[in-house]
């Protein structure tokens, strides 16, 4: 589970960052851009709590 967090937060990202240079800075992409972070966050709690996957 943990691995699949970050994996995903790191993967739409990349994603969200090349459409920010290609597209310009939008409100929907700022959220998608949270939205990542916030999976990289919880997929590095995960692994620090040393959770079962």
């Amino acid at each position: 589970m943990k691995r699949l967090l970050i994996g995903i937060g790191v993967i739409y990202g990349i994603a969200t960052i090349i459409a920010m240079i290609s597209g310009g800075i939008n409100f929907l992409l700022v959220i998608l851009l949270a939205i990542c972070v916030a999976s990289i966050i919880g997929g590095v709690y995960l692994y620090i709590k040393k959770d079962k996957d």
